[in-house]
């Protein structure tokens, strides 16, 4: 890819789920909320969503993710966060590593049923880079999912299969999921 202006790249990823809209922010945790659907960040990391109708929760350990450019892998929690910034509707966190920064976008609009993040990454001026691969969701579940089907052999992305709390996963799976899309 070559540009001759700072290249952005955004990538926009969906994770489905159950959709007014606010964002609060207290004790180090912000929440993005629409009367449908609530999403709780700590340190700009998603850890959990909330089905606000059907009162079923999703939590996550561990909330990751890496792009791949010309060989070198940025991961934001190796990265120096720069600022968070709050609006009615979405969460964007930076991040910098030497030149290049990394914007993560999560938005949650009116009626939506699912959480989008989308990923900005800023090269220097007249820079011309190759993205080899993006990771936009690397995550590790603490609710355990009792089915799952990869898209794209789960290069792609995966949909998840809840039952109600204490529901045996399905064979094969027992402990919590890992996600990587």
């Amino acid at each position: 890819m070559k540009t001759n202006r700072i290249l952005q790249w955004v990538v926009i990823y969906v994770t489905c789920l159950a959709a007014w809209g606010d964002a609060i922010a207290a004790e180090g945790r912000i929440l993005l909320r629409n009367g449908l659907l609530t999403a709780e960040f700590e340190q700009g990391a998603l850890v959990s969503l909330r089905d606000v109708q059907g009162g079923r929760s999703i939590e996550f350990t561990d909330d990751a993710l890496a792009i791949t450019v010309a060989g070198r892998t940025f991961r934001p929690a190796e990265m120096k966060r720069l600022d968070s910034g709050v609006t009615e509707h979405s969460l964007i966190t930076a991040y910098s590593a030497g030149n290049t920064t990394v914007q993560v976008v999560h938005e949650l609009k009116p009626g939506w049923h699912f959480i989008s993040r989308h990923l900005v990454v800023t090269f220097p001026a007249g820079s011309s880079q190759r993205i080899d691969s993006v990771e936009v969701i690397r995550a590790e579940l603490k609710t355990v999912a009792l089915g799952e089907h990869l898209i794209g052999g789960g290069s792609r992305g995966v949909f998840l299969r809840f039952g109600k709390p204490g529901a045996a996963p399905s064979p094969g799976r027992s402990s919590p999921s890992r996600i990587r899309s």
